[in-house]
């Protein structure tokens, strides 16, 4: 199997680039961090604000950031709420709105109304109808899109209607140092069990197809703990349904192995179960570019995930981590028993995953991906008005 992940090249100097206005409500260190290397651009956020009363403030002091700014173009870091109001801005002044999406906003919102209506949740699932409508009726009136991925990249074309020059592919900035400097002892007694080698997951326990991924991992690699009581699988992550998760294990793990295995929940400072852990396992059937698998090659962890979604653009398969398929039984079982028997491998795989995120993901780098694609936009909303 191969796939590459971009590793290569650095970032220059930004002379000229087009002024953008960036819009976050949580999350905003994607655009912010990037944007602050960009002379002339800014971002305003509201993540100190609750409820829908942010989204009108949001909307009167953009307005008036733009009247005495004047940018080229408004930034949304999320489409639904957040870019409903950029976008809404954008006509109103008669300015060009990009928004950055980080995964198939369609697939999970229709996941999330289905399981709203499974647990007879019927507000939350008339909230749910109502996103999927913002983002239906504004969703293709975007001049243009940021995305993590080529897979995103594809589909948000085919989904919006505009021209593929219009979506670009733009990495997401990743602070390696502070995965690089975890605590292993911390790590180890955030879990609470003395363990040999650690195998990590970390996860987004809101998204059903991500909670598959640990089902089937569990599966894969139950042969392996049932045979190494020295190896300890520890799954951290929060979301909805972390108490199935723990369910699932309660009923479908044996029992001489359910000791072996911590689902750790939420971990406010994951850079040390990074740091403690031996490999980094990932599988999922719903991402765009998953932060977790940068963050894991940031710490130095040699990384075994399916090859699907943006894993495949993240992982060079053979050099800073293995890919394997996930409709293969015994796939992941022989990869994490092939990383865990070879300490020089998994080093090596380390050392190039460490120095690979440190380029790539690189908040200047960046910036000028994020500048010139925004700029490639612009033109071609120029070239065809």
């Amino acid at each position: 199997m191969k796939a590459t992940g971009n590793c290569t090249g650095g970032y220059g100097t930004m002379t000229e680039h087009p002024r953008i206005m960036g819009f976050a409500d949580d999350r905003s260190s994607k655009i912010s961090e990037p944007l602050s290397f960009l002379e002339n651009s800014e971002v305003i956020t509201i993540s100190d604000r609750d409820g829908m009363s942010k989204y009108p403030y949001l909307f009167r002091k953009g307005s008036k950031c733009i009247d005495k700014n004047q940018p080229d173009v408004l930034l949304s870091n999320y489409p639904g709420r957040l870019g409903a109001t950029v976008l809404t801005l954008g006509q109103v002044k008669d300015i060009p709105v990009v928004i950055r999406v980080g995964g198939d906003m369609w697939k999970t919102n229709y996941e999330e109304l289905r399981q709203n209506l499974r647990d007879q949740n019927f507000l939350s699932a008339v909230a749910r109808v109502g996103q999927i409508g913002i983002n239906e009726v504004f969703g293709s009136n975007a001049d243009g899109y940021l995305v993590v991925s080529t897979e995103l990249q594809q589909l948000v074309a085919n989904r919006t209607g505009l021209p593929s020059k219009r979506v670009k592919r733009v990495s997401v900035p990743i602070d390696s140092a502070s995965y690089r400097d975890g605590d292993p002892v911390s790590g180890r007694e955030l879990i609470g069990q003395e363990a040999e080698r650690i195998i990590l997951t970390v996860t987004n326990l809101r998204f059903k197809g991500k909670v598959k991924g640990i089902y089937y991992l569990l599966q894969e690699l139950e042969p392996l703990l049932r045979v190494n009581p020295d190896i300890t699988y520890v799954i951290a992550g929060g979301g909805q349904y972390l108490d199935d998760l723990r369910q699932y294990v309660n009923r479908i793990v044996p029992e001489t192995i359910r000791d072996q295995i911590i689902i750790a929940g939420f971990v406010p400072n994951v850079a040390d179960l990074y740091a403690a852990a031996s490999v980094f396992v990932y599988c999922s059937h719903i991402d765009g570019c998953p932060n977790v698998v940068s963050e894991a090659m940031a710490a130095g962890l040699p990384v075994v995930a399916n090859a699907d979604h943006g894993m495949i653009e993240q992982i060079t398969h053979e050099e800073t981590g293995l890919l394997v398929d996930a409709d293969t039984q015994g796939e992941f079982t022989r990869a994490v028993a092939q990383v865990l028997s070879n300490n020089s491998l998994a080093d090596q795989f380390g050392s190039n995953a460490q120095q690979c995120v440190s380029v790539r993901n690189d908040s200047k780098r960046i910036a000028q991906e994020m500048g010139v694609a925004i700029e490639e936009i612009l033109d071609s909303i120029e070239s065809t008005s």
